[in-house]
């Protein structure tokens, strides 16, 4: 089963929801797909924290899409999954 750690991009920092997510749960072994939102700074660090905050997960690629296509994009969010495998 993969998890997939959806957060906004908030000037390329993860915010402090995904630090309360480190501490609370153990990911060991899991898949973890980043997914974010942002608004001009594409999946900034996304990947590198949430490799940092979960070392011991398989952290895949990752997807970002503007928060002003969210309603619209679901083709492009279809494809990137479909890209993946899913």
């Amino acid at each position: 089963m993969a998890h997939v750690a959806v957060h906004p991009s908030h000037s390329r920092v993860h915010p402090q929801q995904l630090q309360v997510l480190q501490d609370a749960i153990d990911l060991a072994g899991k898949t973890v797909i980043p997914f974010t939102t942002h608004e001009g700074s594409g999946l900034a660090n996304c990947v590198s924290d949430v490799k940092k905050a979960f070392p011991k997960a398989t952290v895949t690629q990752g997807f970002s899409i503007y928060g002003h296509e969210v309603r619209s994009g679901k083709a492009k969010v279809g494809k990137w999954l479909k890209e993946m495998g899913y």
